[in-house]
């Protein structure tokens, strides 16, 4: 049988698929409880490895071993934390990662992820569904003009105060950088056409779960909301999943 490039290719892309249903089976058995409550299936499991051994080879270090280990730390922490400023230390250690000679079987990121536990072993969105919906509702009946009328940051003030989160430290040049970041993210997309109130809502969406939750496929809860041409329907998804009966 001559080996052709076609040959080559049927070869290597069933390798592919065995690998990505090693790492789906080893992730739906460690982070199951995650899983469950974020309602993740298994198509977007697997697109999940397929972007995170992409995100390797695009950072020069092509590893099976290191998509393993990034594909548990994205379903604790959302896909792109490697972007999200709250996560310096864990980028730390990723980049120590990539950067080593060879993975030995010390795994810093698995260290990082179980010593946060008490971060993503719970539905944090949901958890806090109850205040988040009362802040941003109260900007709905206090009249704009009021001196009573919270602002975006007042509001992210609030939800500081009550983070229990232990990844990240809220010294006051994180919160200053972190509303700036939610909110830079969401302004290009819904500036003028969604309106303050809906960048709002996509900004603690994104503090809950997960910096880009919205190009997210760990995060089936907001995956795609932004996709639809019609804007009345994005802010009609996006106000269902913060109606408290519909937040889980």
């Amino acid at each position: 049988m001559r080996l052709t490039s076609a040959t080559l290719d049927n070869v290597n892309n069933r390798r592919m698929f065995a690998f990505v249903e090693t790492c789906v089976d080893f992730v739906s058995t460690r982070f199951a409880d995650v899983i469950k409550y974020r309602n993740i299936q298994l198509e977007q499991l697997r697109l999940a490895v397929k972007q995170t051994y992409e995100w390797t080879e695009l950072a020069g270090r092509p590893s099976q071993l290191l998509t393993l280990r990034l594909i548990c730390a994205r379903i604790c922490f959302g896909s792109y934390f490697m972007e999200d400023i709250r996560y310096s230390e864990l980028q730390n250690i990723v980049n120590r990662q990539v950067d080593a000679v060879r993975l030995t079987d010390e795994d810093p990121i698995y260290n990082f992820i179980v010593e946060h536990i008490d971060d993503w072993s719970f539905d944090c969105f949901v958890e806090n569904l109850e205040i988040t919906w009362s802040l941003a509702a109260s900007r709905q009946v206090i009249p704009r003009e009021s001196p009573d009328w919270p602002s975006g940051e007042q509001i992210f003030d609030k939800l500081f105060d009550a983070e229990t989160r232990t990844a990240f430290h809220l010294t006051d040049t994180l919160r200053s950088g972190i509303f700036q970041m939610l909110k830079d993210t969401v302004s290009p997309i819904s500036s003028l056409q969604a309106g303050e109130q809906t960048q709002l809502l996509l900004a603690i969406a994104q503090y809950y779960d997960g910096f880009r939750c919205f190009d997210d496929p760990l995060r089936p809860r907001w995956y795609g909301v932004l996709n639809s041409e019609d804007m009345d329907v994005t802010r009609w998804q996006i106000q269902k999943v913060y109606t408290p009966e519909q937040g889980n």
